[in-house]
């Protein structure tokens, strides 16, 4: 059995409209993610927060330490 074949069967057992629906909004954002539309489909607000964030992101200043937000995001973290 291929990965399609299997993704095909693991889509039809999904019986949860709303998990169905997230699964297919997260495999279209990935996908476009990958063929570099992810930012076309943008608004131009939205555009200019990820340049100002990644502009914040320069400055060291900015930034907060790994362990900070590890411990911030523990409970999360737990078993990965």
């Amino acid at each position: 059995m291929n990965t399609k074949e299997k993704f095909h069967l693991l889509i039809e057992g999904i019986e949860n409209e709303r998990e169905l629906n997230s699964y297919y909004h997260l495999i279209q954002r990935l996908s476009l993610n990958t063929q570099g539309e992810l930012l076309s489909g943008l608004s131009a607000q939205e555009k200019n927060e990820i340049e100002i964030s990644y502009q914040e992101s320069e400055d060291p200043n900015q930034l907060i330490p790994q362990s900070d937000v590890e411990k911030q995001f523990s409970k999360w973290l737990k078993g990965l």
